[in-house]
């Protein structure tokens, strides 16, 4: 409600600078505007506060106000935190600190500047105290009271640089704080749609194998029965008659490719190792051998964590195929105590890590993304020409490969 009731006053000084461009002065414009901006913000209203804020901004950065420039980074970032636009509210948080620390070293070097100013002038001032008082001050005495100055003035320095580094380290804290909310939010959201994707995928699977493939059956099943009817048929109908069979097992073929594509039935209901090694045998049967070995992992892993372990070795797989030109790979899984360690090994052409985490590519960013909501970890030991070498270790937490 106070919001409410500050923001006509707000408006109308807003009101006033756009109409007295020549009487308002633009110290008080860029005041005007991101004032509004930001009551504007607090309201919820984003569209209007970023159009006042945008425009205080312009002035302040025109005049080289700094303080007006601070306050309209910090109104922007809370502006696009509220609208979960995360990349560009840190990016404005990132600018908004950066500036306040800079205003803050300004004011500590003009204010080390004024201590040293006073400092002569009491120094001067004592000096000529001495003289007039006496006029034979000691030597030992001037010597003492310049001491003492100078520990006042170097404590005082002191103080100032303890007071920066403190507010620094303060500074930085939030920072980091807004970096793990940030990612946070990314993790969460990213949980949320792999959560959602790997459900949908199991739902149309299933829907179908149950709906057309049981079609497609019934079809073949009906077409079949007039085999003893074939002989009567021109020789013209015959081929029509062999080839209408032959489309509808191509059909049949094609569409339980695409169900297993989507979601493996061996996965659902045999589990993860079993879908595994009948994917590795499809795979092998195109010539690339494939070693897959597991050692004591006898119970089923909740689903979520058995989708993302395949998906996870699936992506993988499919690189190696598409560009390592490898002829060998090994794949091992191993339960430990406290985790469960995978190993992906191939001969093949390798590649830089660096640059294909760097690239356009989703692949690897969809592993190391699923891995991280696995609360695990990734190490890839790859060099062009020398083939790869993925190890990933897997903890067991309630929330994701919790054995049942």
């Amino acid at each position: 409600t106070s919001y409410k009731k500050a923001l006509p006053y707000a408006l109308a000084a807003v009101n006033y600078a756009q109409n007295n461009v020549v009487r308002c002065n633009k110290y008080d414009a860029a005041n005007y505007f991101i004032t509004a901006g930001n009551l504007y913000n607090d309201l919820k209203y984003f569209g209007k506060a970023k159009q006042l804020l945008t425009q205080g901004l312009a002035i302040a950065k025109e005049i080289g106000h700094k303080e007006d420039i601070k306050e309209a980074y910090l109104d922007f970032s809370k502006l696009y935190f509220a609208k979960n636009k995360f990349d560009s509210a840190y990016y404005y948080n990132v600018l908004y600190n950066d500036l306040k620390d800079s205003i803050i070293n300004e004011q500590s070097m003009m204010e080390i500047k004024q201590i040293d100013a006073r400092y002569q002038a009491a120094k001067k001032d004592k000096e000529i105290a001495l003289l007039n008082q006496q006029g034979q001050a000691s030597e030992v005495e001037i010597t003492r009271q310049k001491f003492r100055l100078n520990i006042i003035v170097i404590s005082c320095a002191l103080l100032i640089v303890i007071v920066f580094l403190l507010y620094n380290r303060q500074q930085l804290k939030q920072k980091n704080k807004f970096q793990d909310e940030l990612g946070r939010h990314r993790n969460k959201l990213f949980n949320s749609i792999v959560s959602v994707q790997d459900k949908e995928r199991k739902r149309i699977a299933q829907d179908i194998h149950d709906s057309l493939g049981s079609l497609l059956s019934a079809a073949r099943l009906n077409l079949s029965r007039l085999e003893e009817e074939k002989k009567s048929l021109t020789g013209l109908q015959r081929e029509k008659y062999e080839t209408t069979l032959a489309l509808l097992d191509d059909a049949a073929t094609e569409l339980r490719n695409i169900s297993h594509n989507l979601m493996p039935a061996t996965l659902s209901k045999l589990g993860l190792m079993a879908a595994l090694q009948n994917l590795f045998d499809k795979i092998a049967a195109t010539g690339l051998h494939i070693t897959f070995t597991t050692h004591d992992i006898k119970d089923r892993m909740n689903e979520e964590a058995e989708i993302s372990i395949y998906r996870i070795l699936l992506e993988l797989i499919n690189n190696i195929v598409k560009h390592a030109q490898a002829s060998e790979i090994t794949v091992q899984i191993i339960k430990y105590p406290e985790h469960i360690n995978i190993t992906v090994e191939d001969n093949g052409l390798g590649f830089n890590y660096k640059k294909a985490s760097d690239g356009k590519g989703i692949g690897l960013n969809n592993v190391r993304s699923r891995i991280e909501y696995l609360k695990g970890t990734i190490d890839i030991d790859s060099g062009t020409g020398t083939g790869s070498t993925v190890i990933i270790d897997i903890p067991y937490t309630a929330n994701t490969i919790n054995t049942v």
